[in-house]
């Protein structure tokens, strides 16, 4: 019994014993992704990409970098357009939305975009994001 006991003692220590309560984490506390920061403009990228994270930042000089990172679920290669818009407090423009630039992402890559804004007060942002088509289309 007494080597019971002991066995069972070195197999819950080399378990790492019962979880603690710092390794737990609140429903509020869980990282989930903001699907109001990327609007999808057409179906077939509303099926292929996947917001993963997107973070904010504000500079010194009072403007907002912001970073999307977001993968491609397809299994083949994807290019899209992304317009970016920064907003204040009130959800007015600060600057005017940027011209559709021209992303590639390739099948299963996860990217990461970064954009800084050109004026100052921006405290959010959200991106337009759509297939790009040829010009036979």
């Amino acid at each position: 019994m007494k080597t019971l006991a002991t066995f069972a003692l070195l197999l819950l220590a080399a378990c790492g014993g019962p979880p603690f309560r710092a390794h737990e984490k609140d429903a509020d506390r869980e990282a989930t992704a903001d699907t109001t920061t990327l609007v999808v403009m057409d179906d077939e990228v509303k099926w292929a990409l996947e917001l993963i994270d997107h973070r904010e930042q504000l500079l010194p000089d009072g403007r907002l970098r912001t970073q999307l990172r977001f993968v491609n679920k397809t299994p083949k290669d994807l290019h899209v357009q992304m317009a970016w818009t920064f907003k204040d407090d009130a959800d007015f423009s600060v600057e005017p939305t940027s011209p559709f630039e021209h992303v590639l992402v390739a099948a299963g890559q996860t990217k990461d975009v970064v954009r800084e804004s050109m004026a100052r007060g921006a405290t959010r942002f959200h991106v337009e994001v759509k297939t790009a088509k040829s010009a036979e289309e």
